[in-house]
């Protein structure tokens, strides 16, 4: 643009030059496309990068493959569609032997565009029109081992659709659904604050007073639940996988029942065998087993040292 304009002031500098310069504009003009080609050739271009990038998506995140295996209906897209097939079954079977006449059929399908990792597993049952749970699903299908990711996906849909249609009592008191298959939620998470609590009635529980394990997990009605909402889940889980067959409805059958009764029904044996099985998992995990992790527990045991030392000293000096 600087150039232009002095080539045109040294066009009118000189006499007689004017219909030299008018010459320049015009020949500059014509070589510029007019305002409505540029704007078309811009549409244009966003055209194509609308069409490119629906067929991105119709290609890795268009609901392609229907996947049923008894109560259970996947749909799904290409990309998860393989991880998915290999746990189907598994959820099907744990699904079905939660009830002990024929389950409730329930659709699960994958959401979300190939442009995000925003993908989402929801849920519903099938005679319903709004789905009712729903996952996050990310990347992590797309990573080192996405069938052992699918499960876990599954296994929290199916947990909330458990929870979904359970009593208020029961709702309030376990907040997230048992996950039905994959590793039992919660397990590490109990076997960490059984270690480390300091609260009461963990502390006596852990010490072998096991007539105040209820009250750490807040069966005996209380208000106060000392253990967190994955060690109930834990022992939700015990209670199903004891159970076997239609120990979901047992639980749910007597909802006016203390929990520790319905959770006796739905294992056919008292609550305190149930922890008794959750703290030798505990106390296997932190002798080594396949949940033990060294770092977690000498951080923990720095921190509950610390919170001893609190104690019996009388508080931090200032």
């Amino acid at each position: 643009m600087f150039s232009l304009v002095v080539t045109l002031t040294l066009l009118q500098s000189v006499a007689g030059a004017a219909d030299s310069a008018r010459q320049v504009v015009d020949r500059l003009a014509a070589m510029l496309p007019a305002p409505s080609d540029v704007r078309t050739a811009l549409d244009s271009l966003a055209r194509e990068a609308r069409a490119a990038r629906a067929a991105s998506e119709a290609a890795g995140a268009k609901l392609t493959d229907t996947l049923v295996n008894g109560p259970v209906t996947l749909l799904t897209t290409r990309v998860e569609r393989q991880a998915f097939a290999g746990v189907l079954s598994e959820a099907s079977r744990a699904w079905s032997g939660l009830f002990a006449g024929p389950a409730p059929e329930v659709w699960l399908e994958v959401r979300g565009g190939a442009w995000s990792p925003a993908r989402t597993l929801v849920g519903r049952y099938r005679a319903d029109t709004v789905f009712r749970a729903a996952t996050h699903l990310g990347v992590r299908l797309r990573g080192p081992d996405p069938e052992s990711f699918a499960r876990r996906a599954a296994g929290d849909v199916l947990g909330q659709l458990l929870l979904d249609r359970a009593d208020p009592s029961l709702r309030d008191w376990l907040v997230v659904g048992p996950t039905p298959i994959g590793q039992p939620a919660g397990t590490d998470e109990l076997s960490y604050q059984l270690a480390t609590s300091v609260a009461p009635a963990t502390t006596a529980c852990r010490d072998g007073d096991r007539s105040r394990c209820p009250a750490a997990f807040g069966l005996d009605g209380g208000i106060t639940k000392e253990l967190s909402l994955a060690a109930r889940g834990a022992l939700v889980r015990e209670a199903l996988d004891v159970g076997g067959p239609g120990a979901w409805e047992r639980l749910l059958a007597q909802p006016d029942r203390s929990l520790s009764d319905r959770l006796a029904a739905a294992a056919g044996r008292p609550p305190e065998v149930l922890i008794d099985r959750l703290m030798a998992r505990a106390r296997a995990d932190r002798s080594g087993g396949p949940g033990a992790d060294p770092l977690r527990w000498w951080v923990a045991a720095g921190w509950l040292a610390l919170a001893l030392g609190m104690v019996v000293g009388g508080g931090i000096r200032r």
